[in-house]
């Protein structure tokens, strides 16, 4: 009598320990997932005062820091956006209206006079500037002095030149056109030649 009530103990005892294992074995990637968020939202409490520090240092503005982290990705976000932006070019600052229409003007400059002798060439400048032809100094190809007008004040700045070479006998040498890369040689207000590059 004693041993069947042993065996039955000693089954019944079984019977606990195999549900026990197949239940823990069904519920153990949950207890493992749960063991691992625990660990991780440890991790999280305590590297995220030194992650700030860190991505403050970096330049990292206050808008972009993760609010609140609770996860490693979450925490380590700003870091990963800086890494993959190091091999990225730095974006330009957009420019601003004046110097867009700035640009814009000079792009549409053409090189009008140059000379050797500075004072000619001042003097040609200024006259066409009363007339509100808008001139800007530039470099020559020829190393001497230059300056540009509008391209659309082109023709009335040769007209305007013309008058002011020939009254004032300049020695200077006026683009032939907006297209060429010729000029028109005068010397002492009178036109000698022509060149072409």
């Amino acid at each position: 009598m004693n041993s069947r009530i042993i065996s039955f103990i000693a089954l019944l005892v079984s019977m606990a320990s195999l549900s026990y294992v197949i239940w823990l074995h069904h519920n153990i990637n949950s207890f493992a997932q749960a063991a691992l968020r625990q660990r991780e939202s440890e991790l999280v409490y305590h590297f995220t005062p030194n992650m700030f520090d860190l991505y403050r240092g970096l330049g990292v503005a206050e808008n972009k820091l993760p609010k609140s982290p609770q996860t490693l990705e979450e925490l380590f976000q700003p870091l990963v956006g800086i890494i993959t932006n190091m091999d990225s070019p730095p974006e330009q600052p957009a420019q601003s209206s004046d110097v867009a229409t700035n640009d814009a003007i000079k792009e549409n400059w053409v090189n009008f006079a140059l000379s050797t002798n500075m004072g000619d060439l001042a003097l040609l400048q200024k006259n066409l500037q009363a007339k509100q032809i808008h001139c800007s100094e530039a470099v020559s190809d020829l190393g001497t002095a230059s300056f540009s007008v509008d391209s659309k004040d082109f023709t009335r700045a040769r007209a305007i030149a013309a008058n002011v070479i020939s009254r004032d006998s300049l020695t200077v040498r006026i683009n032939a056109d907006t297209n060429s890369n010729g000029y028109e040689v005068f010397e002492n207000g009178k036109k000698v030649s022509e060149e072409y590059f």
